[in-house]
């Protein structure tokens, strides 16, 4: 998130490829409130962004729109907390309902935040409009056993057109 992913959408937002409006939601047990999670994203951004000097005037437009909820994975309380948040900052900010869930995580955990998504509502059927779609980053599976198992789980929860897989080894 910091090192990359962060630094990535604010360049986006520097060369006006991100739609308006836009927001972010940071989920995680250590994540802090906003104001404070804001800060340490621009810290990061000024360290990872590849332009530099930040533009505080985007940096201010990009922050407005990021938010936080303090959450377990495991926990069925946290999705509900987050679709909250979430409706909440779609009827403020506009969004139109448009869902994209990164899952920045061990793969292990996957199959808990799908199943989770999933039960709490959080994912819209495939097709429509508004959509939803799901990136899994990392290992997809340790081997072609486990890989084929992580596909499977994705299939029953996803449609193939709402996920998007960034496996950093795929190509090895």
């Amino acid at each position: 998130t910091h090192r990359k992913l962060v630094p990535a959408l604010y360049n986006l937002a520097r060369e006006g490829e991100l739609p308006s409006p836009f927001a972010v939601v940071g989920m995680s047990t250590s994540v802090g409130p906003p104001g404070e999670f804001r800060s340490q994203l621009l810290e990061s951004v000024r360290r990872h962004s590849r332009s530099k000097p930040v533009d505080e005037d985007v940096w201010g437009r990009f922050a407005a729109g990021v938010e936080t909820v303090q959450g377990d994975f495991n926990s069925a309380e946290a999705y509900a907390a987050l679709r909250r948040r979430i409706e909440e900052i779609e009827r403020a900010r506009g969004t139109k309902g448009n869902r994209l869930f990164y899952l920045a995580t061990p793969p292990g955990v996957f199959p808990v935040i799908l199943g989770r998504l999933r039960d709490a509502g959080l994912l819209h059927p495939p097709g429509g409009s508004p959509w939803s779609r799901v990136v899994v980053e990392k290992p997809v599976g340790r081997d072609l056993e486990s890989a084929l198992e992580l596909n499977g789980l994705i299939a029953r929860v996803l449609d193939e057109s709402q996920t998007f897989r960034s496996d950093h080894y795929l190509g090895k």
